[in-house]
This record gives C-alpha cells, sequence and structure tokens, in this order.
C-alpha cells in the first residue's frame, strides 16, 4: 500500500516539473528589468521628440508592448539554440553509451552526469533528462517520456527523433544508427546557423549603429544648437512634423530588424 501511494506521489511529482518550451519563462525580476528599460526609452523618446516627459505616455504606450514582445521573441529564440545544442549533446552521450554496451534506459541514465559536466547541473535538457530518468524509475515507457518532451519543446528536429527512436524501439530497429544520424543531422544545420551568424554579425552591427544614428543625431542638435529645431518644439505644427518622424523612424527600425532575420 505505501508503495502504490510513494509512486502515485511521484507520478504527481513528475506532472509538476514538466514544463513548456514553446514560451519564454520570465526569470525573477527579468520581466521588470525590461519593463523599467522600455519605460526609460519611452522618456527618452519624449523628451527627444517633444521636450515633454507627458509624452511618454502615448510612446510608452507602444514601445512596451512591442519591446516586450521583441525581446520575448528573441530570448525564446535563445532558449531554443541552448535547448538544442544540449538535446544533441545528450543523445551523443547516449549512443556513446549504447555503443560501450548499456542498455537504452542505462544509456539514458549514465549520461546525466556527463551532461551536467557539460552545460551545468541548471542547464535546461539537464532537468528534462533527470525527468526523463525519474519518469523510467516509476516505470514509465522511456519513447512515451521522449514524446512527451518532444511536444514541450517545440523543436521539429526534436520532435522528429523522438517520433523515430518511439517507432524504432517498437519495431525493434537500429538505435545506436538513428541517433548517430541524428546528432549528424542537427550538427549539420547548427554549422549552417553557425556561418549564417558569422556572415550576418557585421550587418547586425551595422543596423545597429544605423538604428541609434538618428537618436544621436538628433540629441548632438537639441543640445549644440537649440535655437535651430526649437521651433519644431513651439507649435502644432512642429509637433506633427515630430510625431511623423518618431513613426517613421519606428517602422524603419522594425523593418530592419525584419530584413536581417533569416531563419533555417
Amino acid at each position: 500500500m505505501k508503495s502504490g501511494k510513494r509512486i502515485g506521489k511521484n507520478a504527481q511529482t513528475l506532472q509538476e516539473i514538466r514544463r513548456k518550451y514553446d514560451r519564454y519563462q520570465w526569470g525573477k525580476g527579468e520581466l521588470l528589468g525590461y519593463f523599467l528599460l522600455y519605460i526609460g526609452l519611452s522618456i527618452g523618446l519624449a523628451w527627444l521628440f517633444y521636450r515633454d516627459i507627458r509624452g511618454a505616455v502615448p510612446i510608452g504606450g507602444i514601445v512596451l508592448p512591442v519591446g516586450l514582445k521583441r525581446k520575448d521573441r528573441e530570448l525564446l529564440e535563445r532558449q531554443k539554440q541552448r535547448l538544442t545544442a544540449e538535446f544533441t549533446d545528450c543523445i551523443r552521450l547516449v549512443a556513446g553509451g549504447l555503443a560501450a554496451g548499456y542498455s537504452m534506459e542505462n544509456a539514458w541514465k549514465n549520461a546525466e552526469p556527463d551532461l551536467e559536466k557539460l552545460h551545468g547541473r541548471e542547464a535546461v535538457m539537464c532537468e528534462e533528462l533527470r525527468t526523463l530518468n525519474y519518469g523510467v524509475a516509476v516505470n514509465e515507457p522511456i519513447e512515451k517520456l521522449l514524446l512527451d518532451f518532444a511536444d514541450r519543446s517545440g523543436l521539429e528536429d526534436v520532435f522528429s527523433f523522438c517520433q523515430v527512436f518511439s517507432f524504432a524501439k517498437r519495431s525493434g530497429g537500429n538505435l545506436t544508427k538513428i541517433i548517430g544520424n541524428t546528432v549528424k543531422q542537427i550538427g549539420d544545420k547548427r554549422e549552417v546557423l553557425q556561418e549564417i551568424e558569422t556572415v550576418m554579425s557585421a550587418k547586425k552591427l551595422e543596423q545597429k549603429i544605423m538604428n541609434i544614428i538618428p537618436l544621436l543625431l538628433l540629441a548632438y542638435v537639441s543640445v549644440s544648437s537649440p535655437d535651430f529645431i526649437s521651433p519644431l518644439y513651439q507649435n502644432l505644427f512642429g509637433q506633427i512634423v515630430m510625431s511623423i518622424c518618431l513613426a517613421v523612424y519606428g517602422l524603419a527600425f522594425l523593418l530592419s530588424e525584419k530584413i536581417i532575420r533569416i531563419g533555417v
């Protein structure tokens, strides 16, 4: 009876620690930090374009949701890249264990300490590997656990591997060969992404410089020759002109980011 209760409790705990990776989970204080950053940016834009920080209210109404959504997408992409790299190392370690004669379950179990040495105990895939080994310990099929992880990962490569792995395990396929081929395919894709990133790094730097230059020029003119542009801040027509300039600048900023965003 006690054993049955313990297994039931372990299964419930296992369900609680599973997490989804198709969205980014903001850390403690992380969301607040970016919130304050975009508030500060809104105040700066209000002063540059209107000389009135009250303009930060309507500007912030646009900058905050757009900025947080953009940052969320960026952090999610980084999370997926890290998860892909960690998953590739994980199945490489599993393949090594199978080649050394371990059973499938033991190969995943013995990969855990080595993966922690590579990426640290707090790494996402280390957490998932502990979850998987924990599930195997309470008699859940390993292929079911892998398919569950694939569904939560949001990664096409992981999903494809787990589907093939599940089918091969049921039908008695060559799992060592399957894992080796998966490692090679994911590795080739990562190499392509790294080459693209290398080529685009200079362009991304140029994009960041070009995005900030208009603000720096406006700030320089405002400080060095305030009388030159003061008419733009003293009447309705000038405020309309500055509003149009701010809108064009914002659209150009978003367009430049879209241009350099390349996916494989």
